[in-house]
């Protein structure tokens, strides 16, 4: 996930996954400005809380604050 300001710049940048492979299959946000994405992963993925291990592929949504 990236961050830019609004000239396009880069605020921040963050990775959530291990080696495997990690897609997001939709992002949206709301009007508090916070943004979710889904997908799925293989492997692990930690988006700022427990680690998450998939047995096979597996699907995540996670929510971010502006």
């Amino acid at each position: 996930i990236a961050k830019l300001d609004s000239q396009g710049n880069h605020l921040l940048s963050e990775r959530f996954g291990d080696s495997e492979q990690q897609y997001a299959e939709s992002i949206t946000t709301d009007a508090s400005g916070n943004v979710f994405i889904t997908g799925f992963f293989e492997g692990s993925v930690n988006f700022g809380g427990n680690t998450l291990l998939s047995a096979s592929w597996d699907i995540f949504i996670a929510k971010f604050a502006p």
